[in-house]
């Protein structure tokens, strides 16, 4: 179990985040050297997110909303 701020994510016992599984779709989708012709905008609501932007090492922009 892990929090992402507002709501409490199960996650099975393995190591595997949204950070891998992004990573697999575009290299399925793109190939191994899918960063040579692709660009990504990752948009995420919690802290599980987090994992997907780290891999894809997208630069954090944290608007204020509400």
């Amino acid at each position: 179990m892990s929090d992402g701020g507002l709501v409490t994510e199960a996650k099975p016992p393995v190591k595997w985040n949204k950070g891998n599984a992004a990573i697999y779709i575009l290299k399925t989708a793109f190939g191994i050297h899918w960063s040579d012709n692709i660009r990504v905008i990752y948009a995420g609501d919690d802290l599980t997110d987090e994992d997907a932007m780290r891999a894809l090492k997208v630069q954090f922009i944290q608007p204020c909303i509400g």
